[in-house]
């Protein structure tokens, strides 16, 4: 496999990313490993890039943003691939968006667009116009989003425009304009089925019953999620329950409820545990239709499942005021709570630790205007809390770690009691739990504090919220603050798995790879990539040496000074080897007990020769010290040469062969040194 051929995967993995993830990922995985293999770096980045766009698509964006910055360093590095960096800017543009960091999206998008016209990479910067509508789109400027979407139409000569199409629809329903809305909706529908693109087909269609139904076609609006959910059969199991619940909206318009509840219960079948939360609004719907059946006790049953998976039950009072969801009070309580659900959804999709907390601490600032919001974690084994103290959504510090036995600040009182506080003069009522209770602590100056515990699976921690006005919290921000904890436990405790997956991930590498004693490749990966070098060298018509390599008297070392300086021994002989060999086509590992197999490209004979004998006479002149005792060490070594033919590849154990009987010749002829031989391959 050359660079060429690394370029052509890449190129069609970044090309078919959003229409084939799959294969997009498979062919990236091949081009990311065999790009290693030849150390190219142009392949490297791009397998970086596309790696990391593949992970934004699958919901892992923490995952997604490293590998984006890191591609994006790579080619800012090499400084000539004017295509990837646009790529790479608009990528992190759209993982950010993602995140929700429209600012930091904004900027790398605009940063594409300059580089764009510099050098006149017209396709990617349809793509950063593209992005550039979605962000505004997202932040509620439709008419600014129309506007970029326009332009970035305007700009795409050779691809389908299916993407922005679908979103100039979203963004004309949005602004009620319904007629316009449907006409791109069509025009994208329309080439959606020219590129057999089925999954823009059921977001299309899913648009289109939304447009319809917003115009009061309720029946045209069906038969177009109808059709969406056609196509979702057997697949697509992520979008169905949202159809099925769209269609039974429209059905309740329509006071066809049979149809309304067959459509809400293939919702509620197909809806997991995890995601329940995220589609609560199904028992709201289940509530409104049996109020229209005139069953009041069963709407009550659906609305405190509802509040159930919502934590909002609220007793007495809240089952006689049932019928009140459309005063203003209730209406901004439902407002209130989708919006604590998106930051649920945004928080369980995160699996970085930080990530988390920062999102976290924004959310807060966000619902509950706050002054400080502070975050602590105890980790199992441990007797002290660990803060971070936020002063606004950006500005975090760390803290001095804070007691829990003996508290003097509320949130080590509720970390260390289980127990959450709402305090609202805390001059009056912190001395019925904190007898030393120091203001100073964490040096703020407040009146009301929200504070509650946390679980995870690894630990145990506590949130706090700070004010200075007095009577700032009720019950109502102790349920919602309930929820946010209730998420966040939960996300921490994913993020904390997926470390542990990735640690051991690594370690699993490293077996599979790597020697365990001497840091360097085992037999298996050694022979591996000696594979590879051969195909290259085969391409090339160059020489490939294989060296064996065997320590001197071994056995005499161990049975003398014992197994433990027979280790140190090998593990010497692995640090000269890293010192020697630092090329990129330079590979080395061992063998098999005193063994080592190595294998060299773009060298002559002679200075193949010449990188054993300095190998050789490294090992000679090192020494290995074991407690008062000095060992000194020798190898012998054998290489053999060839410029590969067209020989099968089981050849190469012939020629390791060769190698071991050069070596062996060495050994009869004295040890401590060098014997080579040069064989001719088929061409």
């Amino acid at each position: 496999m050359n660079k060429l051929q690394i370029d052509k995967l890449n190129r069609k993995a970044f090309d078919i990313i959003y229409s084939d993830i799959e294969k997009a990922a498979a062919l990236t995985e091949q081009a990311v490993l065999l790009a290693a293999d030849l150390n190219y770096t142009i392949g490297i980045a791009w397998g970086q890039l596309n790696s990391g766009l593949v992970d934004m698509e699958r919901g892992q964006l923490v995952e997604s943003l490293e590998k984006l910055k890191q591609a994006q360093h790579i080619f800012n590095k090499i400084g000539t691939d004017f295509r990837a960096n646009a790529a790479v800017l608009n990528s992190l543009g759209l993982v950010n968006i993602r995140l929700g960091k429209m600012k930091q999206a904004f900027i790398h998008l605009q940063e594409s667009l300059e580089y764009c016209e510099i050098y006149s990479l017209k396709s990617m910067e349809y793509t950063a116009m593209n992005y550039l509508g979605i962000l505004q789109y997202k932040s509620g400027r439709y008419n600014q989003a129309l506007r970029f979407f326009q332009n970035s139409i305007k700009l795409k000569t050779e691809d389908k425009t299916v993407n922005v199409l679908n979103n100039l629809g979203c963004t004309y329903r949005a602004l009620g304009q319904n007629e316009k809305a449907l006409e791109f909706l069509n025009k994208a529908l329309y080439q959606a089925g020219e590129e057999g693109m089925m999954d823009a087909r059921i977001a299309i269609l899913e648009e289109q019953g939304l447009t319809y139904g917003q115009m009061n076609d309720y029946k045209q609006g069906i038969l177009k999620l109808q059709s969406a959910l056609d196509i979702c059969a057997g697949s697509n199991r992520r979008q169905r329950p949202d159809l099925y619940i769209h269609i039974a909206e429209q059905y309740l318009k329509l006071k066809d409820y049979h149809m309304a509840e067959d459509n809400l219960q293939n919702a509620d079948e197909l809806i997991s545990d995890s995601n329940r939360v995220s589609h609560r609004e199904i028992y709201l719907l289940l509530s409104q239709l049996e109020e229209f059946k005139g069953n009041a006790p069963g709407a009550l049953a659906q609305y405190k499942r509802y509040q159930q998976l919502t934590d909002l039950m609220k007793s007495e009072d809240l089952e006689e005021n049932l019928w009140l969801l459309e005063t203003e009070q209730l209406r901004k309580t439902n407002t209130r709570v989708a919006a604590i659900s998106k930051m649920g959804q945004e928080l369980t999709a995160f699996l970085e630790r930080r990530e988390i907390l920062n999102t976290l601490s924004r959310s807060f600032f966000n619902l509950f205007s706050i002054d400080v919001c502070v975050i602590g974690e105890i980790p199992d084994g441990d007797d002290c809390l660990h803060v971070d103290l936020y002063t606004s959504p950006e500005e975090m510090s760390t803290l001095d770690s804070l007691e829990i036995k003996n508290p003097r600040e509320v949130i080590s009182w509720v970390a260390g009691n289980n127990s959450g506080l709402l305090i609202n003069d805390i001059e009056k009522e912190i001395g019925r739990y904190i007898s030393s209770y120091d203001k100073n602590l964490l040096a703020l100056s407040v009146s009301s504090v929200l504070c509650l515990p946390f679980e995870t699976g690894y630990g145990r921690g506590a949130i706090g919220i700070y004010s200075s006005q007095k009577n700032k919290f009720n019950d109502e921000d102790r349920d919602f603050m309930e929820m946010l904890c209730s998420f966040a436990a939960i996300a921490l405790n994913n993020a904390f798995q997926a470390e542990t997956i990735r640690t051991k991930n690594r370690e699993l590498t490293m077996l599979n790879r790597y020697d365990t004693l001497t840091g360097i490749y085992n037999r298996n990966h050694i022979l591996s990539v000696m594979e590879q070098g051969w195909k290259q060298c085969r391409r090339t018509a160059s020489f490939i040496h294989i060296m064996l390599l065997d320590a001197d008297h071994f056995k005499k070392i161990n049975d003398t000074w014992g197994h433990d300086a027979g280790d140190e021994c090998l593990k010497m002989i692995g640090t000269v080897l890293r010192d020697n060999l630092q090329r990129s086509s330079d590979s080395y590992g061992r063998y098999g007990g005193e063994e080592f197999l190595l294998s060299l490209q773009d060298l002559t004979v002679d200075e193949a020769l010449a990188q054993a004998e300095r190998i050789r006479d490294t090992i000679e002149n090192f020494s290995v010290t074991i407690g008062s005792k000095t060992i000194r060490l020798s190898v012998s070594i054998g290489v053999c040469s060839i410029i590969p033919g067209f020989e099968d590849k089981s050849v190469l154990n012939d020629i390791i062969k060769a190698a071991d009987n050069c070596m062996y010749r060495a050994k009869e002829e004295g040890r401590n040194l060098v014997r080579s031989v040069i064989l001719k391959g088929l061409r």
